[in-house]
């Protein structure tokens, strides 16, 4: 396995939804196994940042668990360069798009990406795993898996408190 640092629970506004930013550069873009996780308190709910394979083709992406089943927003991984650093950030609101961000972007200059977005409404499935960096957080206490191959400089989260109407 690799380096990783669990944090604590990380207790939020279920209604409301989360931002997720991580400084970080990857020391690999193609690995063995089918997810490399950045930051993320998931586990069949909660939220990640996280590299995952979709039909064989590796993606970054920002996932939330809603209403069951998990709503992203991702990039292809081919986007980014090895051994650079970038500001990766993911949010939901509770009621909205799912975002990811790279340097502030949701396209990035000199290349042909676009964020690919999900509308969703409802608040992210809570659960009482820790926040880990660079590796997942799984059921089994002290037990973590699909660690990044990169360096973490900086994770910041934030809890994004429920909108109210104004009435």
């Amino acid at each position: 396995g690799g380096a990783s640092l669990p944090l604590k629970d990380v207790v939020w506004d279920p209604a409301g939804g989360v931002l997720v930013s991580a400084v970080v550069a990857f020391s690999a873009l193609n690995f063995q196994g089918d997810t490399r996780t950045i930051v993320g308190k998931c586990e069949q709910s909660g939220w990640c940042l996280e590299f995952e394979k979709h039909l064989g083709q590796l993606f970054l992406q920002f996932a939330i668990h809603v209403d069951g089943e998990y709503r992203f927003a991702m990039i292809p991984a081919d986007a980014l360069e090895p051994n650079r650093t970038y500001l990766i950030t993911g949010a939901y609101d509770g009621d909205g798009v799912v975002e990811l961000l790279v340097d502030g972007r949701r396209d990035y200059e000199g290349t042909t990406w676009q964020s690919v977005q999900e509308e969703v409404t409802g608040p992210i499935t809570v659960n009482t795993l820790p926040v880990c960096v660079g590796a997942d957080p799984y059921k089994i206490p002290g037990v973590m898996r699909n660690h990044l191959l990169g360096w973490v400089q900086r994770v910041m989260v934030l809890g994004w408190p429920e909108r109210h109407q104004e009435e």
